[in-house]
């Protein structure tokens, strides 16, 4: 006991700056050595001690070694992930900045689209309109030319009849061409005034026409006229019944000519909306059918996008993960190394001064 008890001191008083782990160790060889003053073992106290020391030593380099190697390896696990997740962060960036330019301009193409469609639906109504418009008023033209076509040429085929009447009898004798007239020109004349005014003729003309209509040569009070006097009248007769004839010709031909006119007209105008109106569906289907496309092709897009947000939120987050985990593994790997290193400096100290201090034990 009175060897061991300089040893036991040394231990005390060293151990009291060794960390927990060592100084535990060193109270067990404390006990270790008490037993073999005791006589329970033959081996010197000191010289077990600073083996056991050295021992303590060699496994404290090799746990440094080992938890070096583990950290080794796990800092660049770090480097990897943290580098990894730095690209999945560039790589979903650049593609949700993409799928938002691509979403944008989906949206434009998709408004554009839905105006030129209204513009188009527009147009087309107009155009529908306009067509029905000059179709209503085609039919009346023509419903009104077929009329008119048919009065002139009732008159004109009158004025015909009634010349033709006057010629053949004018070249009789008087009593015979007074009797025609009396009994067929003036029935003919009076339904001559009738469509005077359907035909269009001048004032003058209808006058005129009246006031061959309403002559009577056979009054009884005066008497049967000469044949001079017939002649000459079949002749006035005659040659006003032409000029009404030649009036009424000519205002057929131009009444036709007009019909001719207004019917090229509206073939013109019907070809030119029907053709723009056929445009103009078309160009709205394609237009439909773009938008529908655009329309699914934005759908999609904000799917994507959906998806390449929550991938770079978790990128963002792995990332800020990893290098939280990594610091505070690295800070308690410091921790270890300095506490490693300590503890390495208080055995190295610690045997110095044994082997300095009690020779005597070794």
């Amino acid at each position: 006991w009175l060897k061991a008890t300089p040893l036991l001191t040394v231990l005390a008083r060293e151990t009291m700056q060794v960390p927990r782990t060592l100084h535990v160790l060193v109270c067990l060889l404390a006990v270790g050595t008490c037993s073999a003053v005791d006589g329970t073992s033959d081996t010197n106290p000191l010289a077990k001690v600073l083996d056991l020391m050295d021992e303590l030593k060699a496994k404290i380099i090799a746990e440094g070694e080992a938890e070096k190697k583990t950290y080794d390896e796990y800092l660049q696990w770090c480097q990897s992930s943290v580098q990894d997740a730095g690209f999945a962060i560039e790589s979903a960036t650049k593609e949700k900045g993409k799928l938002d330019a691509k979403i944008t301009e989906l949206t434009a193409e998709i408004d554009e689209a839905g105006t030129k469609t209204e513009d188009l639906a527009a147009a087309i109504a107009t155009n529908e309109a306009d067509l029905k418009a000059a179709t209503t008023i085609r039919e009346k033209e023509y419903s009104d030319f077929v009329k008119s076509e048919k009065e002139l040429m009732e008159v004109v085929s009158a004025l015909e009849r009634a010349i033709a009447i006057l010629e053949k009898e004018a070249a009789k004798n008087p009593a015979s061409f007074a009797q025609v007239y009396n009994k067929n020109v003036q029935n003919i004349l009076q339904s001559l005034s009738l469509v005077a005014d359907a035909a269009a003729f001048s004032v003058v003309d209808r006058q005129r026409l009246l006031a061959l209509a309403q002559t009577d040569q056979t009054d009884e009070e005066f008497g049967a006229p000469a044949a001079a006097s017939y002649k000459s009248q079949s002749g006035g007769i005659i040659e006003v019944l032409e000029d009404m004839k030649e009036k009424a010709e000519s205002q057929l031909a131009e009444l036709r000519k007009a019909e001719e006119t207004a019917k090229h007209n509206y073939d013109m105008l019907k070809q030119s909306l029907e053709s723009q109106i056929a445009a103009d569906k078309k160009d709205m289907k394609e237009e439909k059918a773009g938008k529908a496309e655009a329309e699914e092709a934005k759908a999609e897009a904000e799917g994507d996008l959906e998806v390449t947000t929550k991938e770079l939120a978790n990128a963002e987050e792995m990332l800020a993960t990893s290098r939280s985990t990594c610091m505070k593994v690295g800070a308690d790997h410091e921790m270890t190394v300095n506490a490693r290193a300590e503890e390495l400096k208080v055995i190295d100290r610690k045997s110095t001064r044994l082997n300095s201090s009690h020779p005597r034990y070794l």
